[in-house]
């Protein structure tokens, strides 16, 4: 898919507007639903019992090790990657040095907005105990809109909310 990416930048192709994105992928869930398929999580469908462990574990929160180039580590509240380069990569090993690209602390306002981000993307949603009155008022909105379910325990986004979920976890975080 690379070279889609490329043509795209050379203008060979044309990605397409967010109407026909939004109305494939509310297509794509849709059928793949009607086929068996769990829509567990923003972009991942699966057979109910094959949903991917790997990625839970970074939707969680909980610590992850990455090896590789370009991989990702974390142990709260840090986050750091490797260098993508293999080249470097291996040079750093060579030399007994950590190949580390960068790295950031997630912690305060920013581990907060991350946490609801990262929940929102789930069927499995954001705990409600976990809101504020104003949060769930909001929420409820947004059920009324069709973009998100409340249910006992959770908000959880709708195929429909999900398309917005960047804005709708910004705007919860700031009813927090």
């Amino acid at each position: 898919m690379e070279w889609r990416g490329r043509w795209v930048a050379e203008g060979r192709e044309r990605l397409p507007g967010e109407e026909a994105y939004r109305a494939e992928y509310l297509l794509a869930a849709k059928r793949l639903a009607a086929a068996g398929f769990v829509h567990y999580e923003v972009s991942n469908f699966a057979r109910p019992g094959f949903e991917s462990r790997h990625n839970a574990v970074y939707w969680s929160g909980a610590p992850y090790l990455g090896l590789g180039p370009g991989a990702h580590s974390y142990v709260p509240p840090r986050r750091r990657w490797n260098v993508r380069d293999w080249s470097a990569y291996a040079a750093s090993l060579r030399r007994g040095e950590l190949p580390v690209d960068g790295e950031e602390e997630v912690a305060g306002e920013a581990a907060r907005l991350e946490r609801m981000w990262l929940a929102l993307r789930t069927a499995e949603g954001l705990p409600l105990d976990e809101m504020s009155p104003r949060q769930r008022r909001l929420a409820a909105g947004w059920a009324e809109r069709g973009w998100a379910e409340l249910a006992a325990d959770a908000l959880r986004l709708t195929p429909d909310g999900w398309l917005l979920l960047d804005h709708l976890a910004v705007e919860l975080d700031a009813a927090a």
